[in-house]
């Protein structure tokens, strides 16, 4: 990932910021999250003028959600994958029950993989 989504008016999203291991599977996702959040800080700066603090703002939030939620599923399945492809089904099975049997689990897994959850978290960053 790099250091910085934005470098004055130059802004990267998608794979230019943040390359994900296909095993994540949210590669294609995360770069249309980066657009929809950067949109935002651009239409604000076209009604209201250039304000830096707004791609400032693009980066600490796409930069955060990036590697607390992407990064961390690449390397969840990964690991599932070392695990050999019977060890590592039967234990992601397993997993996948216990969270399809809890509702309060189930919708907590349902708005990560949904990357809902993310939205909110970069929302949140200020």
């Amino acid at each position: 990932m790099v250091n910085r989504f934005n470098h004055g008016r130059v802004f990267l999203a998608g794979d230019s910021a943040h390359l994900n291991n296909p095993i994540g599977g949210f590669g294609m996702n995360s770069g249309i999250h980066d657009a929809w959040n950067l949109h935002k800080k651009l239409l604000h700066c076209l009604a209201k003028g250039h304000d830096d603090s707004c791609f400032d703002l693009y980066d600490r939030q796409r930069r955060s959600v990036t590697n607390a939620f992407i990064q961390a599923q690449a390397m969840q399945n990964k690991e599932l994958l070392e695990h050999g492809m019977k060890e590592g089904h039967e234990r992601r099975f397993a997993q996948m029950q216990a969270i399809q049997a809890d509702p309060a689990r189930r919708r907590e897994f349902l708005l990560r993989q949904s990357m809902l959850e993310s939205v909110r978290a970069a929302e949140a960053i200020q």
